[in-house]
């Protein structure tokens, strides 16, 4: 996001801002930082931006996944699931927080029941 000043420049100044912002959006479009959010498909973390995860389909852990927003803020309703980590989290969101796939709900003791 680009921020643009609301009181005017010096006319020296506003002319170096102007070429700043317009180097500052042809590097965006080169190196990629303008992708739209869950575009690029990723198999780990590491191929998705700082503030995002890579979002796999649930119980998927080892498959290929979108690059989503990790949440910043999760409301306290308890729904525990299982990670991909094997580590237990409150719910979906505390999961996807910590930029941690859900292998399936409940405990991660307890594996989900097939039905035949």
């Amino acid at each position: 996001m680009h921020y643009f000043p609301l009181l005017p420049l010096p006319q020296n100044l506003s002319f170096l801002y102007r070429l700043g912002v317009l180097l500052s959006l042809l590097l965006e479009g080169h190196f990629g930082a303008t992708r739209a959010q869950g575009e690029e498909t990723c198999r780990q973390n590491t191929d998705c931006d700082k503030a995002e995860y890579c979002q796999k389909s649930r119980g998927d852990c080892n498959g290929e996944g979108r690059c989503q927003e990790r949440p910043v803020l999760c409301g306290a309703e308890l729904g525990p699931v299982c990670g991909c980590d094997r580590h237990a989290y409150g719910n979906l969101c505390f999961a996807a927080s910590a930029g941690i796939n859900v292998a399936h709900e409940g405990s991660c003791e307890a594996k989900p029941s097939k039905s035949p």
